[in-house]
């Protein structure tokens, strides 16, 4: 899995919980009856919590600009500007999920750039 691909998924595994990349919740559903038919798809978020996904489009839109550590998640659905507009930039990683990549990364700098140099 490429690194880039690691970030997108360790994104869309915090919005399935409903979670922004500052920890808060996205927002909630004002609809109970919604409410309950989300939980139903995914009780991950927990009950009336926005994940952001419904048929996937949002999700399979995201890509990966730019290099450890100047890269950026963006989203290339057409909904991403009205969803930002709506919640905030859901796209980024949590401080947890920034260490799991930064090491990830790490790992990878080492074992590709500096491991030849010793052999």
């Amino acid at each position: 899995m490429s690194n880039g691909n690691y970030a997108i998924d360790l994104t869309q595994g915090q919005m399935i919980r409903g979670r922004m990349p500052d920890g808060s919740i996205i927002g909630t559903y004002r609809s109970p009856f919604y409410a309950e038919f989300k939980n139903l798809k995914n009780p991950l978020a927990g009950f009336g919590v926005v994940d952001l996904n419904f048929e996937g489009n949002y999700y399979k839109g995201m890509a990966f600009t730019g290099k450890y550590p100047n890269y950026k998640i963006i989203g290339r659905d057409g909904k991403t500007k009205s969803i930002e507009g709506k919640y905030g930039d859901p796209l980024g990683l949590d401080k947890t999920n920034f260490n799991l990549f930064r090491n990830k990364n790490d790992k990878d700098f080492i074992e590709k750039k500096l491991k030849p140099l010793f052999k």
